[in-house]
């Protein structure tokens, strides 16, 4: 019920976006500004888990940290990131023909110069995703 009720919000809200007054009266005092992250941006983090099993039981557990605005400071580092991947670091040179991803193409030459730049990643094996410290499930159950 829950699932169907934010669906019903989100839906009636792109509606309404549609009606220019009210459009307007949304870009003028709710939404923010393009290339704004707000009042309280220095506030702003993005933090993601995942949790992967694989066919023979083993789990992986990873968490990425991005310290800032995750709507436009970040993605515009990531975008910077991996635009200098793709011109200045030789391993790029070995990928040939295809459609990538930046993650499928540049992965761990990515991820390094992500890290260097401010971004905390951390990646383990585990038994249980709830037992993983820093997990959205232990801070549920704490």
């Amino acid at each position: 019920m829950e699932g169907f009720i934010i669906t019903l919000f989100v839906f009636v809200f792109s509606t309404l976006l549609y009606i220019k007054p009210v459009e307007l009266l949304l870009r003028k005092y709710v939404l923010p500004a393009p290339g704004e992250c707000g009042e309280d941006s220095e506030n702003f983090y993005l933090r993601v888990y995942g949790m992967a099993t694989g066919d023979k039981g083993s789990s992986y557990f990873t968490k990425i940290y991005f310290p800032a605005c995750p709507g436009y400071v970040e993605t515009s580092r990531m975008l910077v990131e991996s635009g200098l991947c793709l011109s200045l670091e030789k391993e790029m040179d070995n990928v040939s023909g295809g459609l990538y991803t930046p993650a499928c193409c540049q992965g761990e030459v990515l991820l390094k110069r992500l890290m260097a730049s401010g971004t905390e990643f951390e990646g383990k094996f585990v038994k249980n995703y709830a037992s993983v410290e820093g997990s959205p499930s232990e801070k549920k159950d704490a």
